[in-house]
């Protein structure tokens, strides 16, 4: 089980979804699979702020 939050979770399931019913290359869909079970491994989410951004 992951530690990010509900809302996270089921954001990133629905991205995966959605994107998974548009693809129809076989290397896409191997992609899916495998960014699909990386945000399954355990994952800590940083409380802290990002670092800031070059302008």
């Amino acid at each position: 089980m992951t530690h990010r939050p509900q809302d996270v979770r089921e954001f990133l399931d629905a991205c995966l979804a959605a994107f998974g019913d548009r693809v129809s290359d076989p290397r896409a869909t191997a992609s899916l699979k495998r960014i699909g079970a990386a945000l399954e491994t355990p994952g800590k989410v940083s409380s802290g702020d990002g670092a800031p951004l070059p302008v």
